[in-house]
């Protein structure tokens, strides 16, 4: 079941980002907190990252640094895709969403580098 879960994290939370940032919510969603919008970017991303490295873990394939880069290229190829994509359903397009996205992603692969060296925990 623990197997299950692992692989099925990042097809599903792929989707769940696809639909958030394909909807069409409106002028304003959420709460009027400055830059919000840029924290859910990263936060998912961050999440896309996580799902990766879960996938690879109950897999049993290594998270190094050639999976980081070839991971985070496909992520910012989507990122980029993503924010192009969303001028399709009358949302904007912003370079300031794509950043997020990139550091985001970043962020979650390099939690992840940093769990899988020598005397760190393994890399989840």
């Amino acid at each position: 079941m623990r197997r299950f879960l692992a692989l099925s994290a990042l097809p599903v939370w792929w989707l769940v980002c696809f639909g958030l940032t394909h909807a069409n919510f409106g002028p304003h969603v959420g709460p009027d907190v400055p830059l919000i919008d840029k924290v859910v970017h990263f936060s998912m991303y961050f999440g896309l990252a996580a799902a990766f490295r879960l996938r690879r873990r109950a897999l049993g394939q290594p998270f190094s640094g050639a999976a980081f880069a070839w991971i985070y290229a496909a992520l910012l190829v989507y990122a980029a895709a993503d924010e192009i994509t969303q001028a399709w359903v009358g949302r904007d397009t912003e370079a300031f969403d794509f950043a997020a996205d990139a550091v985001g992603a970043a962020w979650g692969l390099f939690t992840g580098l940093a769990a899988a060296r020598p005397g760190g925990r393994a890399a989840t």
